[in-house]
């Protein structure tokens, strides 16, 4: 029938996928020849399929054949040779399916069973080697605890399987694999390589000495705050009650720190993250748990605001707290515990903690005037328009700044410039301000609302800002005049001039608006009496001012006298200038 099928077949391509593999298992030899013939003549591929299946069908005939030995039929009976290593929350075990760790064995363990429980990890298994089949056999009563549905069986390299516990209680490094020293086999070995691996890791964690386990081979019960074996619960030093030889109670240790931010910025809403730094021996616990409290008690009666579970490795526990409406109106801080089934640790941490409030309200405007002419320098007076708004504004703050829009930033040093209160009533507060450096980028000043004090004060991200204009007399590089000369006296008169003064500006004159000439002493850059003249500064470079000047001398004048020409702005005089040499002609 199955040859009049494939007669009655257009194509190979026909075929469906496993058809012909099915045919070779069942050994219709006569067909699957009759496929391999028309593949030849079609050009359809074949081969891989053919191979594959013949080769199955060879090792069933094989494995037949090896039972007609009755070694083969009984297997013998060999414990795996061991190597294992741990870091401080796992143990690594590599089995070898030979009873020696450099003795050749299986290359494949068949039919696997493993077992992982609280105290105990073990496997069985069948393998072939040298036309020989084994049963593999592994059990280990371990030294400690471990939970069983976080470790892991595999398959390793060629004729090798591993197996990864994990430890019930992290931090812990075990004196041997065994609950018992004496259980030991002469094919187990630590793993010196593994062991050199974790060399750094493993500085961190505490060498165990003890466990339940071993103490119920000395009849005894372990005692997890002690470390070691006790007659009875009695002598752990603490209320505890023995369950599975362990004398168990709330946890011996608890959270060393805690840190909490509110990141929810609206009132009457606490939100954030909550972080806790455990205990180094955190074996008996379970999570910790987060309270309101008042220094380092938490309130009486309350309800926990967090449970926290313990992290993989060393990292600190992480938490979120969501607390509607304000805290407890005696609450401070944060209080953490650990606990476990048992209740909760007596040694806790505390961290202060606030209701977070950002005013949601801006001051309303901002005015200054800098007074202070020293160039680079503020001062003077600061007028903030209140908040329309000042339920949760305590304050103002003003700042340097720089940008615009959404840009608007506080430079990086020395931004803060003052700081006020809300006053009283309604309109303005003002706060004075004295020979403020301007930092470096600084071009505007911005004003912000502010609720708390200290580590509690919560700011605005911007407010009404104004650009910075700052006063100074022409002081800069390049702001005096650059020459200033005088032609002969034509007066004649004793005590009194005629001439004609010739000024060339200043190479810079961004901010000149005039020069102003004055009687003067040589070396003495100060005027003597009132201004002589004013003239504009209109234009700038080289171009050169002439002003005429006459008059009468000052009275100490003996022949001849100096005429000082300063550089001058809307806020004053510079305090540098130029200056020529007037000789009094009499004739």
């Amino acid at each position: 029938a199955a040859l009049a099928a494939l007669a009655d077949m257009a194509s190979l391509n026909e075929l469906q996928s496993g058809e012909l593999a099915a045919v070779i298992h069942r050994s219709w030899w006569q067909v699957a020849t009759e496929v391999v013939r028309r593949s030849h003549i079609e050009n359809v591929k074949v081969d891989r399929d053919v191979r594959s299946a013949v080769l199955t069908v060879k090792q069933k005939c094989e494995e037949v054949v090896k039972y007609l030995d009755p070694n083969f039929l009984n297997a013998k009976l060999v414990q795996p040779s061991l190597q294992w290593g741990q870091n401080d929350s796992a143990i690594f075990i590599t089995a070898k399916l030979s009873q020696r760790w450099n003795a050749p064995g299986a290359l494949e363990l068949l039919e696997p069973n493993v077992t992982f429980d609280r105290n105990f990890f073990g496997f069985t298994g069948t393998g072939e080697h040298s036309k020989n089949r084994y049963r593999y056999e592994l059990a280990i009563p371990l030294f400690d605890r471990i939970i069983p549905e976080r470790s892991k069986f595999s398959p390793a390299s060629v004729g090798r399987v591993t197996a990864t516990l994990a430890k019930a209680w992290t931090g812990r490094l075990w004196p041997r694999l065994q609950d018992h020293p004496e259980k030991k086999a002469t094919n187990w070995h630590r793993d010196m390589d593994m062991q050199e691996k974790f060399a750094e890791k493993n500085d961190h964690a505490y060498q165990a000495m003890s466990s339940a386990a071993s103490c119920k081979a000395e009849t005894k019960v372990f005692c997890l705050s002690k470390e070691a074996c006790v007659r009875d619960c009695q002598d752990c030093g603490r209320t505890t009650t023995v369950f599975d030889g362990e004398c168990v109670g709330p946890p011996a240790a608890g959270p060393t720190a805690v840190s909490f931010t509110d990141t929810d910025v609206a009132a009457d809403k606490v939100s954030g993250s909550v972080s806790i730094t455990r205990p180094k021996k955190e074996y008996d616990v379970e999570g910790y748990v987060v309270y309101w409290g008042a220094g380092n008690d938490k309130l009486p009666g309350s309800s926990s605001v967090a449970k926290v579970g313990i992290p993989a490795g060393k990292d600190a526990a992480q938490g979120k707290i969501e607390w509607q409406g304000p805290p407890p109106e005696t609450a401070s801080h944060l209080v953490a515990y650990a606990y476990n089934s048992q209740g909760e640790s007596s040694t806790r941490a505390s961290a202060e903690a606030h209701d977070r409030i950002r005013p949601t309200s801006p001051p309303a405007g901002l005015t200054f005037t800098d007074t202070n002419a020293e160039r680079g320098t503020i001062g003077g007076t600061i007028t903030i328009q209140r908040a329309a708004d000042e339920t949760h504004v305590s304050g103002y703050e003003v700042y340097f700044a720089r940008g615009s829009g959404s840009k608007l930033r506080r430079v990086s040093a020395n931004a803060f410039v003052a700081s006020a209160g809300t006053g009283t009533g309604e309109g303005e507060v003002v706060v004075s301000v004295q020979n403020k450096t301007l930092p470096k980028g600084a071009k505007k000043l911005m004003v912000v609302s502010r609720y708390g004090e200290g580590s509690h004060r919560e700011e605005m991200q911007a407010g009404p800002v104004i650009k910075i204009e700052d006063a100074h007399v022409p002081s800069g590089p390049g702001q005096i005049p650059a020459q200033v000369s005088a032609t002969d006296d034509t007066d004649g008169r004793s005590k009194f001039v005629s001439t004609t003064v010739t000024i060339e500006r200043a190479t810079n004159g961004t901010g000149i608006t005039e020069y102003v000439g004055c009687w003067g002493q040589l070396m003495v850059p100060e005027c003597e009496g009132d201004l002589i003249f004013t003239a504009p500064a209109e234009g700038n470079g080289n171009a050169s001012i002439t002003v005429p000047v006459s008059g009468e001398l000052p009275a100490d004048s003996d022949g001849w006298r100096l005429l000082w020409v300063f550089s001058q702005n809307k806020w004053g005089r510079g305090e540098v200038g130029r200056s020529a040499h007037i000789k009094d002609f009499v004739g």
